[in-house]
């Protein structure tokens, strides 16, 4: 058997355009994606490696996967369309296990409705996706009071996961 009759191994290129939306992070941002949703760290153990707190890891892979769909999104031209999802709290396992306070589970998004907003997304070409009313105004309220929404945000959330 010659060496061309081997079949070619794919290329460990990524994609140019992922690669121009990576690119586009902070270097903080890029090594936490890498490390949470790559390496499939978790936040804790992301933390320890970055030398950070758990909240401020969580606060700042948020916002790289926002920069992440932007950056993609722009990217593609249209050529495919980018849906970044900002669930909130959701009835999951995963939350049930890592929340610091399961008493208000019942609060939480059933992942159903979750999945029906990123459906309904998926088939107008809508690029953000914030399902449910409390969601949207925690959203709007960090869009107009940035300073006061993050003080909120330390004090109900933060606080809890340090």
């Amino acid at each position: 058997m010659c060496s061309s009759d081997l079949a070619t191994p794919p290329s460990l290129d990524p994609d140019p355009d992922l690669r121009l939306a990576m690119g586009r992070l902070t270097p903080r941002q890029r090594t936490l994606l890498v490390l949470r949703h790559v390496v499939g760290m978790s936040g804790q153990e992301t933390a320890t490696v970055v030398g950070s707190n758990r909240a401020a890891v969580y606060a700042a892979t948020k916002d790289g996967l926002a920069s992440f769909g932007r950056s993609l999104r722009a990217g593609l031209h249209g050529r495919a369309n980018v849906v970044t999802v900002y669930p909130g709290p959701t009835r999951t396992p995963h939350a049930r296990r890592y929340s610091p306070d399961n008493s208000n589970e019942d609060r939480r998004m059933p992942p159903e409705q979750v999945a029906e907003a990123i459906v309904a997304a998926v088939r107008s070409g809508g690029s953000v996706v914030v399902p449910g009313w409390g969601n949207r105004f925690a959203c709007a309220f960090g869009s107009l009071a940035p300073g006061l929404a993050e003080r909120a945000m330390k004090k109900v959330i933060f606080d809890k996961i340090t």
